[in-house]
């Protein structure tokens, strides 16, 4: 078993035996760790000058429909 699935079963193991009180602390508090990582995820795309720049060329190319449809460019892989 891997380390990541041993602390995911001991995890909840222990949110098994808590009190339903705690049972929404704990909800909260892993609601918040994971906007925590979404909003680490955000920033470093946004940090990332070339990736935003081909995002908005890709943006202008599809109004501009400098485009091809999707099953046209699938035949050719």
């Amino acid at each position: 078993m891997s380390a990541t699935a041993k602390l995911k079963d001991k995890a909840i193991e222990t949110i098994v035996r808590l009190p339903q009180k705690r049972l929404k602390e704990v909800i909260d508090f892993v609601e918040y760790l994971e906007s925590k990582e979404s909003e680490k995820a955000t920033q470093e795309i946004l940090a990332d000058k070339a990736l935003l720049e081909g995002i908005k060329k890709g943006i202008d190319d599809l109004k501009a429909r400098r485009c091809r449809p999707w099953r046209a460019v699938r035949k050719n892989f």
